[in-house]
């Protein structure tokens, strides 16, 4: 599964929602045997890894507006 990490600072978000074209069956399948991972990368300034299925779009929520 593919893994980024991403900074944020206070009341900034991240997204997580289904890819564009993405097979929704398929990410059912991964979610049910996989799930998405969140892990703190770093401690103090806040990085966060996350571990998603490839259906899964991870996003800046800054970047939707």
């Amino acid at each position: 599964m593919p893994y980024l990490v991403v900074g944020r600072r206070l009341d900034e978000k991240i997204v997580l929602r289904l890819a564009p074209g993405a097979d929704e069956q398929a990410l059912i399948g991964h979610l049910r045997t996989d799930g998405i991972e969140i892990v703190m990368a770093s401690e103090g300034n806040v990085r966060i890894g996350v571990r998603a299925p490839e259906e899964i779009q991870i996003l800046h929520a800054e970047l939707l507006k």
